[in-house]
């Protein structure tokens, strides 16, 4: 019974470091929820928007010429997603959702730790002074965006 009790508390111990592991590595941006200009987070639309501006000249100037990255999924933005899913090879409806998430997901690339944060970085970098432009909490699995000259609280 004693052997069954420490077996018990090692697995614990193991899915805890397992699961402060998997926040590094973005995984949990796929459970997102879907975006669309009828149904947005200004958070989430955000963060959508500098995916975009930092993935391709395509992707950036529909954002760039609609006003940058405000928050509001608007028409560049719509047209940003698209551009970006007919890039990945999926339904291209404008719409974010897992599919598009789980493919922003793995257009990031990782650029090392900043104290408590696991920092990324786009395709084409927006700012070309800055590598960094998504961030994530590893204790917390809080991501942040950035944009201009302040990190965003994403979710």
């Amino acid at each position: 019974m004693k052997n069954i009790k420490k077996f018990i508390v090692f697995c614990l111990a193991v899915m805890m470091v397992v699961g402060s592991v998997y926040t590094v590595h973005a995984g949990e941006m796929s459970g997102f929820p879907t975006q669309s200009s009828n149904s947005y987070s200004r958070n989430y639309a955000r963060a959508i928007q500098v995916m975009l501006l930092n993935y391709n000249s395509t992707t950036r100037s529909c954002i760039t010429q609609s006003g940058g990255a405000d928050g509001t999924y608007g028409s560049g933005t719509v047209r940003g997603v698209t551009a970006f899913q007919q890039s990945r090879g999926i339904d291209d409806d404008g719409i974010c959702g897992a599919a598009t998430w789980r493919n922003f997901r793995n257009t990031l690339i990782r650029n090392g730790t900043s104290g408590q944060y696991a920092m990324y970085r786009g395709q084409t970098p927006y700012y070309t002074n800055m590598n960094n432009m998504r961030q994530v909490n590893v204790s917390g699995g809080l991501w942040s965006c950035f944009y201009i000259t302040t990190w965003h609280s994403v979710g």
